[in-house]
């Protein structure tokens, strides 16, 4: 009987720990106390949408009303998605005056962890803007036992150095939509069928897209310009990414253009989505 008991908790135990997962509540020391704040965006663009990054500012104030006055300066801490984000401090170190303060690179909620609310992560075309929120939430809190992430000034000063200039960089440039969303796949019934996790497709869209003279209205080829790309013609090749889904139970072909060259033309029916990807 003994022996039979003790096969049944060893198995209860390798059951348990092979279900574990992550709850992206791991880098919580509750030992702290976290003071929460929120970022909801830094205005819109000139097509209205969100301008997802910018410098945040905490002032004296804020803090001294959080109770947070007489905190040394190397002692704060500040976390987002359970990463911790390096933070400028006015003054290095000791406890700040009435006119010193905290910045940091802020930005608004991002997709990254809707991906785990579609059905297949695959299936997420675009991961820049959630489905939940633009509102990001922000963890300020006291750490004394190791060292703070940072950002510190210094000076760009290469007088008198034997620094050779690089001939090129790689920079991406890109056309995050949101003029729509699009509700993804669906079941056809009495009315369009849903599932309740995310779908293949879900997400913001551009406009629609039809063939040149369609009959159904001037929603046509979607022209994008990029501008000032200073293209170096002796680094490495160009890489082209562009994502899709039809919103129609229809048949289609789809073009690719660049500059009026045909780079691709692929099939794409129905509400099936494809992602193009290449080298120029």
């Amino acid at each position: 009987m003994m022996r039979k008991l003790s096969f049944l908790i060893l198995y209860s135990i390798i059951s348990l720990s092979s279900f574990s997962q992550i709850l992206h509540n791991e880098w919580i020391d509750y030992s702290k106390t976290y003071y929460k704040f929120k970022l909801f965006g830094f205005g819109n663009d000139g097509v209205g949408v969100p301008i997802p990054k910018g410098m945040v500012r905490i002032p004296y104030a804020s803090l001294a009303s959080a109770g947070l006055s007489a905190t040394p300066a190397e002692h704060f801490q500040l976390w987002r998605d359970g990463e911790q984000l390096p933070v400028f401090t006015s003054v290095a170190s000791g406890a700040l005056s009435a006119s010193d303060y905290i910045e940091f690179w802020g930005e608004i909620n991002t997709g990254k962890l809707d991906k785990e609310l579609y059905r297949d992560s695959d299936f997420q075309l675009c991961d820049k803007w959630s489905l939940q929120t633009d509102t990001a939430a922000y963890f300020l809190t006291v750490n004394t036992t190791s060292a703070n992430k940072r950002l510190t000034a210094a000076a760009n000063n290469v007088d008198g150095t034997t620094l050779t200039p690089l001939s090129f960089f790689k920079h991406t440039v890109g056309r995050y939509f949101r003029q729509g969303l699009n509700n993804g796949f669906s079941a056809a019934a009495a009315e369009n069928l849903y599932s309740s996790s995310y779908d293949r497709g879900e997400g913001y869209v551009s406009r629609r897209i039809r063939p040149n003279n369609n009959t159904c209205g001037g929603e046509a080829q979607l022209v994008e310009s990029f501008n000032g790309l200073y293209p170096y013609l002796g680094g490495p090749a160009m890489r082209i990414n562009i994502n899709a889904v039809g919103n129609q139970v229809n048949s289609r072909s789809v073009k690719i253009l660049l500059n009026n060259d045909s780079l691709s033309v692929f099939q794409m029916d129905y509400l099936f989505d494809y992602k193009y990807e290449e080298d120029l």
